[in-house]
């Protein structure tokens, strides 16, 4: 069974289609069992920004063909792992499916916890690996914005300007990744 990551921002134009493309495309070239999606919080329907695409380079046909989509609650209940790229958009996963609070973090958040704690063991469930990764959270922990934790939204930045952020962005989930590297044998 696949360990599903579900990747919310904004827009879903820029960062989390960039991250979904990024994770899907390293997770087959590590023979990882991993499945990431992506979606916003605005309207639905639009393409990827062509400066994220040009940020891809040639991860970029993972998602050349995907179209904005909502934050909708059977998508997050079905995910494993939702990671925002801004507090505020774990916010809206914990409103719309407050369920899911255990295992919504924003990208730098997981990271950071995660790598606070020995990746999973062959031993463990999922679960009880997130349950040390998410321990002491509180949902107040989300107020504001935060450097720490947010990632920069590139809507109107450079083309030189969203590639750093994609830079920012791979270099997250590569650490990701390495945290995850045994999780599929420990999905439920």
């Amino acid at each position: 069974m696949s360990l599903n990551i579900l990747y919310v921002c904004t827009g879903n134009l820029y960062r989390s289609p960039m991250a979904e493309a990024m994770t899907n495309f390293r997770a087959r070239e590590l023979k990882m069992d991993i499945v990431a999606r992506s979606v916003g919080m605005a309207k639905s329907g639009e393409p990827v920004s062509k400066r994220a695409l040009d940020a891809l380079g040639p991860m970029s046909n993972e998602v050349a063909q995907h179209r904005s989509q909502p934050i909708l609650a059977e998508w997050l209940e079905e995910s494993d792992l939702i990671l925002g790229m801004e507090r505020v958009h774990v916010r809206e996963v914990a409103v719309t499916a407050p369920g899911t609070w255990t295992r919504a973090f924003t990208l730098k958040e997981f990271v950071r916890r995660s790598e606070s704690f020995d990746p999973p063991s062959a031993e463990q469930t999922f679960s009880e690996w997130m349950a040390f990764v998410g321990q002491g959270r509180v949902r107040q922990d989300l107020l504001g914005s935060s450097t720490e934790d947010d990632l920069d939204d590139p809507v109107n930045m450079s083309a030189g300007e969203v590639k750093n952020v994609a830079k920012e962005i791979r270099q997250l989930i590569e650490r990701v990744l390495v945290q995850l590297q045994s999780a599929p044998r420990m999905i439920k």
